[in-house]
């Protein structure tokens, strides 16, 4: 699970963006927003079905969805003072589609995220909440770290390798639809490398 929580403001070009970016960070020439917040967090345990267990689907359902709807209902309040108050969740490409039999239950978590992020952006409209579902396609992060040596995990890495994104692009992506004008809601943003 992968939320970002925060108060947006107009980005209008690479600098701005940049700014935006390096505010949310605290980084140069920025100081942090008043209301920021975020989680990251996820769980994909490899495998079908008849080859995984009930332990392994719960740890990802309660990282990918409970800890999703927990960590939003604490940022509620937060979010309803902001003055462009938005709430992004990280989904996955695995949210649109199943792309294999190994990750069908990981794929449920993430269709799961997306049914979270239209219900809340149902729920949040008349609050002037914006939410924002985005589903990148394979990012190089560590997520595969915890998996067991194998031809599963190798033909993963290989992949993520050849066309993830780095995960500075999904970065990019929060920071653009968080610039965009309060009145302005992305329900969705997907993207993948062009190759994969």
């Amino acid at each position: 699970m992968d939320l970002y929580v925060g108060e947006s403001q107009r980005a209008t070009n690479a600098r701005d963006r940049r700014l935006l970016r390096d505010r949310r960070r605290g980084g140069p020439g920025g100081r942090r927003p008043r209301r920021p917040g975020g989680a990251a967090a996820g769980v994909f345990h490899v495998g079908p079905v008849a080859e995984t267990g009930p332990q392994q689907w719960r740890d990802m359902f309660a990282v990918n969805v409970i800890g999703l709807l927990v960590v939003t209902r604490a940022a509620l309040p937060h979010l309803r003072r902001g003055t462009a108050p938005a709430v992004v969740t990280i989904s996955s490409m695995s949210g649109r589609r199943v792309p294999t039999a190994a990750g069908g239950v990981y794929s449920a978590t993430k269709h799961a995220v997306h049914a979270i992020g239209d219900g809340l952006r149902l729920e949040l409209r008349d609050e002037r909440v914006r939410v924002t579902t985005i589903a990148p396609g394979f990012v190089r992060t560590a997520i595969l770290d915890d998996w067991p040596d194998g031809p599963l995990r190798d033909r993963y890495s290989e992949r993520m390798d050849s066309v993830g994104l780095d995960p500075d692009t999904v970065a990019d992506a929060v920071v653009h639809v968080l610039g965009l004008p309060a009145g302005v809601a992305v329900a969705e943003y997907a993207g993948t490398a062009v190759c994969q």
